[in-house]
């Protein structure tokens, strides 16, 4: 392979990994209020039959929810479990 080739994708590579730093960066600076942890879902989410339903009114109200029931599955996963469960046999 002609070194000019070897230089224009190890160009291309720096771009895609510089392109995804970037919007990594951008995901990190988003402020999402976070609620304080307590059993059960989330205020705005519910479990229903087959159904997971987020209700929110920004997207970072919808990011905040997100993590919040990614926090209590974490925390509490055989409790989260057993109401998913309990969701998909109602």
């Amino acid at each position: 392979m002609p070194t000019s080739r070897i230089e224009q994708q190890r160009k291309e590579r720096l771009a895609d990994h510089l392109d995804k730093m970037r919007r990594l960066q951008e995901a990190v600076r988003v402020a999402m209020p976070v609620e304080v942890c307590h059993p059960g879902l989330p205020g705005g989410v519910r479990l229903g039959s087959g159904v997971l339903e987020i209700q929110f009114r920004s997207t970072k109200e919808l990011l905040s929810r997100l993590f919040a029931l990614a926090q209590d599955v974490a925390n509490e996963y055989q409790a989260f479990e057993k109401r998913a469960s309990a969701a998909v046999r109602a």
